[in-house]
């Protein structure tokens, strides 16, 4: 009878270190798996600190032009770009520092260019009222 348990027993152990060798294994892969998309989580957030980096640039860019073009036509008043495109009306800008301003000419060159890439590259942002509302990427 010690002979039956004896082969129970050992059967059992067999099986339970291919469960854990398998387990162990699968283990492994996971590790592996997690560490990849880790690598490739950082890359993004790298990716989006670049764009930051780079959307700040553009903007004191954009800032110092505007200032040139408003020494070169005599003030911020006869600056073509900051020509009001409504006068009257509700729409306003939503986002701090400008927050309450009617748009400007160059508000209607970015919003019009922000809802043609919108809607033929990148639908999935949704509409570009959203976008700006939520997201507060115009100023």
């Amino acid at each position: 009878m010690s002979g039956y348990w004896d082969a129970f027993k050992n059967r059992r152990i067999a099986d339970t270190r291919t469960a854990l060798i398998d387990a162990y294994a699968s283990l492994e892969t996971w590790m592996a798996e997690n560490a990849q998309l880790r690598l490739h989580i950082d890359e993004l957030k790298f990716d989006i600190d670049v764009w930051r980096a780079h959307y700040a640039g553009l903007e004191a860019e954009r800032d110092y032009l505007l200032s040139e073009l408003d020494k070169a036509v005599g003030g911020a008043e006869n600056n073509p770009a900051r020509k009001p495109v409504h006068k009257e009306g509700d729409f306003r800008i939503e986002n701090v520092p400008r927050k309450g301003e009617f748009p400007q000419m160059r508000d209607h060159h970015y919003i019009t260019k922000l809802a043609k890439v919108i809607s033929g590259q990148m639908p999935h942002l949704g509409s570009r009222k959203k976008l700006i509302r939520e997201r507060e990427i115009h100023d």
